[in-house]
């Protein structure tokens, strides 16, 4: 067994199957960083990833490429939809932000019944995460609102459902008031679990306080973060309630 960087570890390596067919490989004092092996029909991928259990637990989530068209969506959900958890759409910094709200709109349609004609039982379905990154308050609330009936139009159920929001998107300095406000757009337009989103890509943002992101422990169910390193991530689970997902 090798560290994701090609050395030895020097301490007992657990591993965890989830149950897409994963293996993941959690930090340990021989190896700096993490491996999670994806057992797909072409070929593995590998990623780095974190966990602060003894006994980790882990889920696939995919991000799906910005923008697509029906077909598009289509042929990329064929390959992945299967083997993934979740399936994030509009989480792309570099393109979801800037599509119009009609497009952004239709982009969570396509998803959802592309995952409806290539999964048909509803058990086996991955969870559909859209991503909201904007400082307008009237463009979080319309994609919320609207992403939430498209894909209740095409069968899925609350619980099928997850919104990530970056409150800190395009803010400068951090503002915590700001920051709930946006939250609290969505709020009010679904039922849906929320995660709070650490966005990457845009050095203009100022990062959530950890003071912050454990108030909201209480009104959401996660965090993803592409900001922080692997070290910053250990540091902050350590201050977070552990039924609170990163």
């Amino acid at each position: 067994m090798r560290c994701y960087d090609g050395s030895r570890p020097q301490a007992k390596i657990q591993i965890a199957t989830s149950k897409r067919g994963f293996t993941f490989l959690p930090r340990n004092r021989g190896c700096d960083t993490y491996l999670m092996r994806v057992r797909s029909p072409s070929s593995p991928l590998f990623k780095t990833m974190t966990t602060p259990s003894s006994e980790p637990t882990a889920q696939l989530t995919i991000p799906l490429l910005t923008p697509q068209d029906e077909a598009g969506t289509l042929s990329l959900v064929q390959h992945v939809a299967r083997h993934a958890d979740r399936l994030l759409v509009l989480g792309t910094t570099s393109e979801a932000p800037y599509l119009d709200v009609q497009r952004a709109i239709d982009q969570v349609g396509y998803v959802a019944q592309a995952v409806r004609t290539v999964i048909s039982e509803p058990s086996e379905r991955p969870i559909i995460q859209v991503g909201i990154l904007s400082d307008d308050h009237e463009r979080i609330r319309t994609i919320t609102l609207e992403s939430r009936l498209a894909l209740l139009q095409y069968g899925f159920t609350e619980r099928e459902i997850e919104f990530l929001i970056a409150p800190n998107y395009n803010m400068q300095e951090f503002d915590a008031d700001e920051a709930d406000a946006r939250v609290s757009v969505v709020q009010e337009e679904t039922q849906a679990p929320i995660l709070l989103y650490e966005a990457p890509g845009h050095p203009i943002s100022a990062r959530m306080t950890p003071e912050y992101i454990r108030r909201h422990t209480t009104d959401t169910v996660g965090l993803k973060d592409s900001a922080r390193s692997a070290e910053e991530l250990l540091k902050l689970r350590a201050f977070l309630d552990n039924r609170f997902s990163i």
